[in-house]
């Protein structure tokens, strides 16, 4: 089969450091703390870098998570069928002081979402002035339970908010064997998928020979699949190729293909800028995490 020039392998541009401190570090630079909140005492008896880095566990009067989950149908030839695009603001009140609060937030939507306040939030207030507070001014926020405040979706048929496609070109070599060639592009640029899975059915347990890769693979015999991950799939990295042949003649047998990845990359611009106590108004301090999840993410779906 064709040579041509193979690529040094994805996975190696990417340096030694592990991706969850790169995570770690972003979720820190996103949450509103003081630097002396970030350090933290030597673990006694640690061998130098030998240790794990324990993530500090920091718990803010008020902390914040956006979440946005994206669902995605395409077809065989990488044709969008269907997207859905769904975020939520959780906010949890860890100090009971801090219960009667209200979120400042800056949406910057240019795609056109469909915003959602929760029942006992006031909705007029936000559509004003795009500031999260119960409706009932009095009352605070419930401590120590996760509550959905804010809610916004949107189902594009924009082919350019696409993250992610995947092309599988299965070709019969005949004697019951089957060449598969798959290639992944981003297609969202700008855009910046983490620990990226994709899900290769192979209708059989036998194990794959695979002839080249950008990336990396691994055989999973008990859901007859091939796993190729890539760490980081942006626009430095946004294409790949993966070469296999596997002893099956059905082509039918590689689908649905499944993709999975994290992103710090938010569709809709729903940022909180502060969290405020109701009655006077005082800042108070809270923490931030933001994150894009792959949701059921199929390609070429019966």
């Amino acid at each position: 089969g064709g040579g041509g020039a193979r690529r040094a392998p994805a996975g190696m541009d990417i340096t030694g450091k592990k991706k969850s401190t790169g995570m770690l570090e972003a979720v820190m630079r996103e949450d509103r703390l003081a630097p002396v909140a970030a350090t933290r005492a030597p673990v006694p008896g640690a061998l130098g870098e030998e240790a794990a880095p324990v993530a500090p566990v920091v718990n803010h009067p008020v902390m914040l998570a956006v979440e946005e989950r994206v669902r995605c149908t395409l077809t065989r030839d990488c044709a969008l069928q269907a997207m859905e695009i769904k975020g939520t603001l959780t906010l949890t009140v860890n100090e009971e002081s801090a219960s009667k609060c209200r979120v400042l937030m800056r949406v910057a939507d240019t795609l056109g979402f469909n915003f959602q306040t929760h029942p006992k939030v006031n909705k007029a207030l936000f559509s004003q002035s795009q500031q999260l507070a119960l409706k009932e001014a009095d009352k605070g926020f419930p401590p120590a339970r996760p509550l959905s405040v804010l809610r916004w979706s949107l189902t594009p048929s924009d082919e350019a908010l696409v993250p992610i496609k995947v092309n599988c070109w299965p070709e019969e070599e005949g004697r019951g064997n089957m060449l598969v060639t798959i290639e992944f592009t981003l297609e969202r640029t700008g855009m910046e998928l983490h620990n990226v899975r994709i899900v290769v059915p192979l209708g059989t347990t036998a194990p794959p020979s695979v002839s080249s890769v950008d990336g990396s693979y691994r055989h999973d015999a008990s859901q007859g699949a091939l796993v190729w991950e890539q760490p980081l799939v942006d626009d430095g990295n946004p294409s790949g190729s993966l070469e296999f042949n596997v002893a099956t003649s059905d082509e039918d047998a590689f689908f649905p293909i499944e993709v999975h990845f994290t992103s710090p990359s938010l569709y809709c611009g729903a940022q909180p800028q502060a969290v405020q106590a109701t009655d006077t108004g005082a800042p108070l301090q809270f923490g931030l995490t933001s994150t894009v999840v792959s949701d059921e993410y199929r390609i070429g779906s019966a």
